[in-house]
């Protein structure tokens, strides 16, 4: 079971959230809105929305991974100071490391893309996960297993032809499709309001260059 946590007013302590979850409004600056603010909801998870992504196959516990912590001297910051139950038994290089999706410099398209999909959908759709597609979308999972290219999508959410990624065609694909809408099938599918515009713009150019 899950628990949320919201920062007090005068964000000194974090009081628990009832187990239903809630909704906040907050009052955001933002120079592009008019007067130079606008108003978000925040979606505070329920005990059960939890179990969602921190799934027993995922590990219950998201992020704190060898992949994803191997940057900027963390590894060797966190043996230092004694928090791994037994030391480094190489240097952190020799560690696998994702690359930073949105730096063109730090990998090719493709080996980011997977980064991005392993970071933010991996936790759901895994074998024995949350997701109920059938997609594989791991780091470690090679893309010709990932049942993503050309495949049709087990559910349909409208649209002519789709696949869960049609090569070529973001429009008709179905992943990209869920990753921009924010309704009954938006991807993640609790706990956000707002498109990540930079990643939806990462998978969307992935697309446009595959090819049958």
């Amino acid at each position: 079971m899950g628990y949320s946590y919201a920062w007090n007013d005068d964000q000194t302590d974090a009081e628990l959230v009832e187990a239903a979850g809630m909704d906040r409004v907050y009052r955001i600056a933002d120079s592009k809105a008019p007067g130079g603010f606008r108003e978000q909801k925040w979606h505070y998870p329920s005990r059960q929305e939890c179990m969602f992504c921190h799934s027993r196959a995922a590990g219950f516990v998201l992020g704190l991974n060898t992949r994803q912590m191997n940057h900027g001297h963390q590894l060797e910051t966190f043996d230092r100071i004694g928090l791994f139950e037994r030391p480094l038994e190489k240097d952190a290089k020799d560690y696998e490391s994702l690359p930073n999706p949105f730096d063109p410099k730090a990998a090719p398209l493709e080996t980011r893309v997977r980064a991005y999909l392993d970071v933010n959908c991996a936790m759901c759709h895994v074998n024995d996960g949350g997701g109920n597609a059938n997609i594989v979308v791991s780091y470690q999972t090679p893309l010709d297993q990932t049942k993503l290219i050309g495949e049709t999508p087990l559910h349909d959410i409208g649209g002519t032809n789709m696949r869960v990624i049609a090569p070529g065609a973001p429009d008709r694909s179905v992943l990209y499709r869920r990753m921009t809408t924010r309704a009954e099938s938006q991807m993640p599918p609790s706990s956000t309001a707002i498109v990540d515009e930079q990643g939806a713009a990462l998978v969307a150019e992935w697309i446009r260059g595959l090819r049958n």
